[in-house]
């Protein structure tokens, strides 16, 4: 019998002077399954006031029967153990057993499938697999109580239809030390996920994870990478699609990118990302979503963190909202989508719904813009953003560079301001750079002190993004 998984988040938003204006002059038009948007602005004022719980499905799964092994219950065995079991010379994996095979000895170029519909890996310890350059399908399975990184690396491969649950993951200084960094083959790794550490290259598509997991990371090597899904993700074919992260990832390091999706998304050539037509960009995060708590402890300079992703650079996000809280101690850039935003980009359709907090640039959709042509399209925030050294907007803490902004909105009563720096409805400007002429132009962009009219502004320009907005 088929069983719906469900998760809960609580989308908790402070806004004590928020009010819905129940009367307006605009018509109340109704919208594809939404109602009118008066029936919107009450939904979400009630989440906001009350902390109403929203759940969210998640794939079907069916219980399997636990597979046994030679190791006592709720012992952990020692990969020699194991030794004997193979890979299936098929692909078709069916048991933990076989899984476990395929992790500590499969073949990197091969294509896998998962057929089980839950797996219990608790009686296992791997490495992960390296260098893999395959299609791995798991075909929906509900890995559980696994401990350690499925893939040390991805080398153009493929990972989909994961479900990951009930599971710890603690990463250490001490193990980070000892590790081989699998981009420089040095000792000592500076990337970490409970999916993929490290990628050159990767597809991923229908992965989750749930509630359950808890990821805490305490590497204290600068620039560390750690993301819920993917680590650190480098080259000119990346694709990060319907993916979701619902669970809590935890940093205490120095100079950290951190994200609920991924710490650094990025690639050096300019010439992936097409501004004309974004979705085709050959790095590219689509439809991801962040439902947890994304938090960086560590008290340094310079960390990159994001409900979304840490970092990403010439690469587009598109269609990705954040729905839980992000913070950080540090003096870096912290936002609800994008820590930091480097070279070209086109962030587009995005929304962040959930409260960000953090001690220096710090942003609903972007804490930090620097680089190339970047634009920002139908982009909203209702959430609250909070820098404790006021470099903080709705949509950036810090827009530097030749931006181009198109239909994006803030509601004020969570963000007093747009942006940082903001001198008039038409430019944003950085002081420190007045004389290079470093700004960032502005179409149909506004502050929105009611839910009622930023409704009424996406249903002319957007009206799918309606959608994205939090519903009891």
């Amino acid at each position: 019998m088929q069983r719906k998984r469900t998760f809960i988040i609580v989308v908790t938003l402070l806004m004590a002077t928020f009010t819905v204006l129940t009367s307006c002059n605009m018509q109340d038009v109704e919208y594809a399954n939404y109602g009118s948007m008066t029936d919107i602005a009450t939904d979400y004022e009630t989440i906001i006031i009350t902390d109403i719980v929203m759940t969210y499905p998640l794939p079907q799964t069916t219980p399997c029967v636990p597979v046994t092994t030679t190791c006592a219950p709720g012992c952990r065995c020692h990969p020699s153990i194991f030794s004997t079991v193979e890979p299936p010379e098929n692909g078709i994996i069916e048991t933990a057993g076989q899984l476990y095979a395929v992790l500590i000895k499969g073949d990197p170029t091969a294509d896998y499938t998962v057929v089980a519909k839950e797996l219990d890996m608790s009686n296992y310890t791997w490495d992960g697999m390296k260098d893999y350059s395959g299609t791995f399908d798991f075909g929906g399975c509900v890995i559980k109580n696994a401990r350690d990184s499925l893939f040390v690396s991805v080398d153009g491969g493929t990972v989909k239809n994961l479900v990951l649950a009930d599971a710890k993951y603690v990463y250490s200084h001490d193990d980070a030390s000892e590790d081989i960094n699998p981009k420089t083959g040095d000792v000592g790794n500076m990337y970490y996920s409970p999916i993929v550490r490290y990628a050159n290259d990767i597809t991923m598509s229908n992965v989750t994870v749930e509630p359950s997991v808890a990821v805490h990371s305490y590497i204290w090597f600068e620039n560390s990478a750690h993301g819920g899904l993917v680590g650190y993700a480098e080259g000119s074919n990346i694709v990060i699609e319907d993916c979701t992260f619902a669970g809590e990832y935890t940093t205490d390091s120095i100079r950290a990118s951190l994200g609920g999706i991924a710490g650094y998304i990025a690639s050096q050539v300019g010439d992936t990302l097409s501004l004309e037509d974004p979705e085709n960009s050959s790095v590219l995060l689509n439809n991801c979503l962040n439902l947890g708590a994304v938090n960086n402890l560590g008290y340094g300079m310079d960390s990159k963190v994001g409900g979304i992703v840490g970092w990403l650079g010439n690469g587009a996000a598109i269609g990705c909202g954040n729905y839980g809280n992000v913070s950080s101690n540090d003096n870096g850039q912290t936002a609800g989508v994008v820590g930091y935003l480097s070279n070209a980009a086109y962030i587009q359709n995005c929304i962040n719904a959930a409260i960000v907090k953090g001690n220096y640039y710090v942003g609903g959709i972007c804490g930090y813009s620097n680089g190339a042509d970047r634009y920002f399209e139908n982009c909203v925030n209702l959430g609250s953003i909070q820098s404790y050294l006021d470099h903080d907007g709705g949509i950036a803490g810090l827009l530097k560079g030749q931006e181009k902004l198109i239909n994006c909105f803030n509601l004020d009563s969570t963000c007093e301001a747009f942006a940082k720096y903001k001198l008039d409805d038409e430019v944003v400007i950085d002081p420190a750079n007045v004389s290079k002429d470093i700004r960032a132009t502005l179409t149909n962009c506004a502050d929105l002190s009611s839910i009622v009219d930023l409704c009424a502004k996406l249903l002319s320009v957007a009206p799918s993004m309606l959608e994205m907005i939090p519903r009891a």
